[in-house]
């Protein structure tokens, strides 16, 4: 009797185990979604689209680029930054080179921080590491001369590149305090993208910069959460709007009043590609 009993409940677990399977056979599927996204047009007129990919099994943040000389019709898609790679942020400089920043964060490795690649053609890249990010802190005592700051990756939440009128870069970031909605920004600044400045808190005076909009209002509600917005060359609105693996657009004539979303891209899935730009093959 105790060996039926025995039998019978082994025979119930395996019995689970297979339901288990059957009603879970997509819970590892992995899951892919468009954040961060930037729209860029440069002094030829031609647009530049930028990304963050993420997916969630295996866990990766990649940064993709696609461009266009039209606004309508978009390159294929190519990865710029392999895993772990976020926040992305795109300028031309006045001396008509493409600089990009964003934020590389591999667990343990020193290569981790923010990161700057530059291009006068933009094909052909050369890369330096603005700031080194390492151990985990809550606040900057962990600035020192070899531009450290301790536990600054795990923090950001958002990341920009600018220059303003008198041709200084400054690259702004805002880190979440305490989980919620209170954000500190901070700043440093380069005439030469060179040499960097220690970094800085940002005041309401630096903000101007950080918070910079084009004549361009949007609306109260958004299609979707993920969006970036400019004025065009021609004096439109254009804004892009991302969800799950597709990118819509809309324009504006006067900046008040949207016409209608369309898909201008669907993004591929397929995320284990050749990037531009290799971290790991980088030395400091």
């Amino acid at each position: 009797m105790k060996k039926s009993i025995t039998m019978s409940g082994m025979y119930t677990i395996e019995i689970i185990f297979i339901i288990a399977i059957v009603f879970c056979s997509g819970c590892l599927e992995t899951t892919y979604g468009i954040e961060n996204i930037k729209i860029f047009q440069d002094s030829k007129g031609e647009y530049w689209l930028i990304w963050e990919m993420s997916t969630d099994e295996p866990v990766t943040y990649t940064i993709w680029m696609s461009k266009s000389q039209d606004g309508a019709n978009w390159s294929n898609p190519e990865m710029f930054a392999s895993h772990h790679s976020s926040f992305p942020s795109i300028i031309e400089d006045r001396n008509g080179t493409y600089r990009i920043v964003w934020v590389y964060n591999e667990f343990n490795d020193s290569d981790s921080g923010i990161w700057m690649a530059y291009s006068k053609d933009g094909i052909n890249w050369n890369t330096s590491k603005i700031i080194r990010s390492g151990g985990v802190d809550e606040d900057m005592r962990g600035v020192e001369g070899d531009m450290t700051i301790v536990g600054l990756v795990y923090r950001i939440d958002d990341l920009k590149i600018v220059e303003e009128p008198n041709g200084i870069l400054r690259i702004f970031w805002a880190t979440s305090e305490g989980g919620g909605d209170n954000y500190t920004v901070s700043y440093l600044q380069s005439q030469d993208g060179v040499n960097w400045s220690l970094p800085k808190r940002a005041t309401s005076d630096d903000l101007q910069y950080y918070r910079k909009t084009e004549n361009c209002i949007l609306p109260k509600k958004l299609v979707f959460p993920i969006y970036d917005v400019i004025q065009t060359q021609e004096g439109k609105c254009m804004r892009v709007e991302g969800d799950g693996l597709e990118i819509f657009i809309t324009y504006s004539e006067d900046g008040i009043n949207w016409g209608d979303m369309t898909n201008m891209l669907t993004v591929s899935n397929e995320y284990e590609k050749e990037p531009l730009i290799k971290i790991q093959a980088i030395s400091n």
